[in-house]
């Protein structure tokens, strides 16, 4: 049995992965800066219950970026391959890079690492133009 794999042992990767991003805007009832003028003078914490610091929170956002500081070379590979009988599962792919841990590290989904910078922000690209919001 020959079993065929994206990327080789030793190989350098570019992995890609996705990050929460919180979207935020002014509070309205503060005006930001949340603080309320007092009418005697002085100022009060801003009373608005969804205001953070001046801050509302909107959204969580989960960009794919590329893990930088991540990319690395292969250091182990793992292929767990599924007979017809067990057609529910897919075939599975993964790596272990050197840069976060051989033996007890993340497992890297071969379809999140690329071969150079430039096809991994081009696959960032296009999986950040599909919708990658959480909550309004």
């Amino acid at each position: 049995m020959n079993i065929i794999t994206r990327f080789d042992l030793g190989q350098h990767v570019f992995p890609i992965f996705q990050r929460a991003e919180e979207v935020t805007e002014p509070c309205p009832e503060c005006d930001g800066t949340g603080r309320l003028a007092l009418v005697k003078g002085g100022t009060t914490r801003c009373t608005s219950f969804e205001c953070r610091n001046g801050r509302v929170f909107r959204e969580v956002r989960m960009p794919w970026a590329i893990a930088s500081r991540d990319a690395s070379d292969i250091g182990n590979i793992q292929v767990s391959l599924y007979s017809a009988f067990n057609s529910l599962r897919d075939d599975e792919r993964r790596y272990m890079l050197d840069s976060t841990g051989v033996g007890s590290g993340r497992l890297w989904d071969e379809s999140d690492l690329f071969a150079t910078a430039e096809e991994a922000q081009a696959e960032c690209d296009k999986r950040n133009s599909k919708s990658t919001r959480l909550a309004p």
